[in-house]
């Protein structure tokens, strides 16, 4: 498969603090050298002429310590597995409500050593399988998820739906969501707080969260900072970033109502909700970033382009060093993992195909 090319890597190294912390004198904080490849090692996407689609909607990937490759394919209920060469190996799971089936798959992701877990949204059921794909249990997690995330030696956590969603007469803004810590059998340990949930509309802000195996990462894209909580919600710590306002353009607005609808996976659907979006009014800026990840050496990472722009521009957060990596991606990406030596990623071309991308990540 031709490898899609990214163009010219950025690294900059720029000065954070964390709150309450003293301003880290430029002249003592050591550069940190984080590369891209300049193309995707791999690049798993449908051609023109297909017998069949490769993806029916590509909504979350993760990578296996083997090199394997699991893509939660949202509208065709399933699980779809590839080989470290991009070769499609296995289809698991289908449409129902039974062991090992989904309605409506929007998360996947390694949990602990050997296990894959998966998210169905309608059901509110996780789905867990072991590496070779095969169905071992599932359970309804506790805190009513919205979005979840797994470290590595196995801790869930949760952004919950915000309480009264569909009854409370309050704009979306003015709803707020749990966050809790949950074991791999999806029962709470710990509730960190409640945080606002989202704004109304394709540009608005939403929180978003990330856990590694020492604090859940929590950003409200409120402001240029995320909140890092330790596991027993004890203390915190705000990471900052070099984010500046940035007015939407016509693209922005576009790329994101592209975004918002793609979610619907009747076409019908969509072509009725894209005239209500655009009716929206806009805010003054677009949201200071709309992903956070945090990867094995707890550097925090943020998406700070908007969609809609010619490259997805992504800062890192080196709390232990004080400065603030950058780099980036083709546009209009979404960013699955930052492992150790990868990026990976979602990202849909011109013509409207999705690209699952493997990348090389060098450090130094």
């Amino acid at each position: 498969m031709k490898p899609l090319a990214v163009g010219m890597v950025l690294i900059t190294c720029l000065g954070i603090c964390a709150a309450g912390c003293q301003p880290t004198s430029t002249t003592t904080t050591t550069p940190v050298d984080i590369t891209l490849s300049d193309q995707a090692l791999l690049d798993i996407h449908d051609t023109i002429g297909s017998d069949e689609a490769l993806f029916a909607f590509a909504r979350s990937v993760t990578r296996l310590r083997n090199g394997t490759i699991v893509v939660a394919d949202q509208y065709a209920r399933g699980l779809k597995f590839f080989n470290d060469s991009g070769e499609s190996t296995k289809v698991v799971g289908r449409r129902g409500r039974g062991p090992g089936e989904f309605e409506d798959v929007t998360w996947v992701s390694t949990c602990g050593r050997d296990s894959i877990y998966a998210f169905d949204y309608t059901r509110r059921m996780v789905l867990v399988f072991d590496t070779a794909g095969s169905f071992a249990r599932e359970f309804r997690p506790e805190g009513n998820p919205h979005e979840m995330r797994c470290s590595a030696s196995g801790i869930l956590a949760v952004l919950g739906l915000p309480y009264g969603l569909g009854s409370s007469q309050q704009p979306p803004e003015h709803l707020v969501s749990p966050v809790l810590v949950l074991n791999m059998q999806g029962q709470s340990l710990v509730r960190i707080g409640d945080v606002p949930f989202a704004e109304n509309g394709p540009l608005g802000k939403r929180t978003h969260i990330a856990v590694s195996d020492d604090g859940i990462y929590v950003g409200t894209a409120d402001s240029a900072a995320v909140v890092l909580y330790s596991l027993d919600g004890s203390s915190q710590t705000a990471l900052r970033a070099n984010i500046v306002n940035v007015t939407p353009t016509a693209a922005n607005l576009k790329a994101a109502i592209d975004e918002t609808v793609s979610y619907a996976s009747n076409a019908a659907v969509r072509e009725l909700q894209r005239p209500q979006f655009e009716s929206m009014a806009v805010p003054e800026f677009v949201p200071l970033y709309r992903q956070v990840l945090v990867d094995t050496r707890r550097i925090v990472w943020l998406v700070v382009s908007p969609l809609g722009e010619p490259f997805t521009k992504v800062q890192g957060l080196i709390p232990d060093d004080s400065s603030v990596v950058t780099l980036r991606l083709p546009p209009d990406a979404t960013i699955q993992e930052i492992g150790e030596d990868y990026l990976l990623a979602i990202h849909q071309d011109s013509i409207g195909f999705q690209h699952v991308l493997l990348f090389d990540l060098r450090r130094q």
